[in-house]
């Protein structure tokens, strides 16, 4: 890191103070926990890791759970309504419209 960019971090973390500091590394060491640990389960059960929208909600609940889109009802309402489109979509007689998996 040159010189600007510790003076900047260094601004950063006096202008933040420590304590949020230490919550933003802890929520960062949680969210890669539990990214790693559903990597390891996809590795130990040999199927592949296809909950990639499960861990961006798990970084952005750990991250900043005040968000508009940690609420509970984005990250229950959405895949609900995406489910109920493709489940349409299959009744409608389009398969094509609906994602394949395997």
């Amino acid at each position: 890191m040159d010189r600007d960019g510790l003076q900047t971090a260094v601004q950063a973390i006096r202008r933040n103070g420590p304590r949020h500091v230490a919550a933003g590394a802890a929520a960062g060491l949680g969210a890669a926990i539990a990214i790693g640990a559903m990597a390891g389960l996809s590795r130990t059960s040999h199927t592949p890791l296809v909950i990639i929208p499960l861990a961006t909600s798990i970084v952005l609940v750990i991250g900043s759970p005040e968000a508009q889109p940690a609420q509970p009802r984005a990250l229950i309402g959405g895949p609900v309504v995406a489910i109920l489109v493709g489940l349409a979509m299959l009744g409608l007689g389009r398969p094509w419209a609906v994602a394949r998996t395997g």
